[in-house]
């Protein structure tokens, strides 16, 4: 169990990166000669510190718990992608009229490549902020079984 909790943690946190690090490329590529797999090596290192805390998630939850946080995660990171492709289709058909019309000025090339994965990548990590503060409550709630209305009762101790 503790070995697939922490697969999940770098295959999600691998995926995490390579959306990451494409946003960053497709704006850096324009002004400099980074390659994609130099932003990929930067945000994978991030996204490894980052995810170290979730280590610790296996000593402090049950297997139940780990397996029940594996599968909601990815059904967000699936319905991010979702977003991301369906969503961003006419975002980028918006952003690349805008660019054509500011090439003018600019002297920028419009990829539409370019543009439909910044603007996926960018729809995704939106979606993802999103759906890990829903995870966030639904943890906290599933945690509490106390009713909404009620609250814990404080032991006073006099000396």
């Amino acid at each position: 169990m503790k070995f697939l909790f922490l697969f999940w943690i770098i295959i999600r946190g691998t995926f995490d990166a390579a959306v990451w690090a494409t946003a960053v490329w497709c704006i850096l590529c324009y002004f400099s000669n980074v390659l994609w797999l130099q932003c990929l090596g930067i945000f994978v290192a991030i996204h490894f510190i980052a995810s170290m805390p979730l280590v610790g998630y296996i000593h402090s939850h049950t297997k139940r718990e780990c397996l029940l946080y594996m599968r909601v995660e990815s059904a967000l990171i699936g319905l991010s992608i979702l977003h991301g492709l369906i969503l961003g289709l006419p975002v980028t058909v918006a952003a690349i009229v805008l660019l054509s019309v500011l090439q003018i000025w600019t002297n920028l090339e419009t990829h539409w490549l370019h543009t439909l994965l910044f603007v996926a990548c960018v729809v995704y990590n939106c979606s993802r902020t999103r759906g890990r503060r829903r995870l966030a409550v639904l943890a906290n709630t599933r945690s509490d079984p106390r009713p909404p209305g009620r609250r814990r009762m404080a032991r006073v101790i006099d000396v």
